[in-house]
């Protein structure tokens, strides 16, 4: 057999080729892994009266499974580019084993008033992070809701657990508290999953993201202080309602979740939720999907007053990302709504202001 340590490393090697192939390697090691920690567990418990001793000195070099090891592996179906629903079906069934192998192993403890307990692999916010992001992964069909229903009840859990164990006689209870309470990536995660129902063209998925942004500003405040809302939480929240398919309603409400942006970000403690290309190319992109002619002469005003903001606090050292992409977005939108002849003249009006902004038009 390979050495077990060097194993380990090929866990997190494995996990980082990015396909099914390396996945479904790592997922069988850290099974390997843990049967092998079992086996020694099993003869240290024969050596030791049947007691679950769990003693590294006595392990000897078989690599205790731990929470990270769990991790690595369910990131890595995440990153495999399978198919959504292997993927949420293979993360899934790795965060119950490892939720199964804790209760287990708990009660193992508990009869023999061991307490090694606590130094045992443990689900973490992390974990189901990672699970939400599975389920963000899998297709949307436009008709099954019981996605939406999975993935609000991980949330309720993280949230349950987090309250169990703030409210713990045990002191490495309250300490998992940390561990499990839902954080920022957990609310950009589940706002993602929202921005990614696409095919249902509703906006009910982009209110719910705004509402989860609300919530995390709830969050940022006063006693809590421990979710900080960042530009990647606002667009996210802006990809949410420039994919619902909302027409000028749902452009022009993104245009208002960026307008917050600009606004907080003007005032001490919110730098993090500067506006940055993304959020402007996102809005101006909502406008290009308005479908209405009606409409159509207010998204080509709307853009244009976008662009005047951005040219107004874009800064080339600042180390904004590249803002050609506002532009393509913006010509995508002139020369949807205006004539042939009238398009071409704004689009090269376009491509002067880009130059002088030192950007180059492609």
């Amino acid at each position: 057999d390979a050495d077990l340590a060097s194993a380990r490393s090929f866990l997190s090697i494995a996990s980082n080729w990015h396909n099914e192939r390396g996945a479904t390697l790592a997922e069988a090691l850290l099974d390997r892994l843990y049967e092998e920690e079992q086996s020694q567990l099993r003869k240290n418990r024969r050596n030791n009266g049947n007691r679950p001793h769990y003693s590294q000195s006595q392990n000897g070099d078989v690599v205790e499974v731990d929470s990270n090891m769990y991790n690595i592996c369910m990131d890595a179906w995440n990153k495999s580019g399978a198919d959504g629903e292997k993927i949420v079906s293979r993360v899934g069934a790795i965060l119950e084993r490892m939720e199964k192998r804790y209760s287990w192993r708990c009660a193992e403890f508990r009869r023999h008033d061991d307490p090694h307990n606590r130094d045992l692999a443990r689900p973490d916010c992390f974990g189901y992070n990672c699970l939400i992001n599975a389920h963000s992964k899998r297709e949307d069909d436009g008709d099954d809701r019981s996605d939406d229903d999975e993935v609000g009840a991980i949330l309720d859990r993280m949230d349950a657990l987090a309250e169990a164990a703030a409210y713990s006689d045990d002191a490495a209870d309250r300490a998992y508290e940390l561990r499990i309470r839902p954080d920022a990536v957990t609310y950009n995660t589940l706002m993602n999953y929202h921005a990614t129902r696409t095919h249902r063209r509703s906006s009910s998925y982009a209110q719910k993201a705004e509402e989860l942004l609300l919530r995390m500003s709830e969050l940022s405040k006063p006693p809590d202080n421990d979710i900080e809302m960042n530009v990647t939480s606002f667009n996210t929240v802006l990809k949410a309602w420039a994919n619902c398919g909302g027409g000028i309603e749902g452009a022009q409400r993104a245009e208002s979740v960026l307008r917050t942006m600009i606004r907080l970000s003007g005032k001490g403690g919110h730098e993090n939720a500067r506006p940055d290309a993304v959020s402007f190319s996102t809005v101006i992109g909502a406008y290009s999907r308005v479908d209405n002619p009606d409409d159509m002469p207010i998204s080509v005003s709307s853009v244009m007053g976008l662009l005047d903001e951005l040219e107004g606090s874009y800064l080339p050292d600042s180390g904004a990302i590249n803002i050609n992409s506002c532009y393509n977005a913006a010509a995508n939108v002139i020369v949807k709504c205006g004539s042939p002849k009238d398009a071409a003249e704004s689009v090269k009006e376009l491509m002067n202001r880009m130059k002088n902004m030192d950007a180059v038009p492609d």
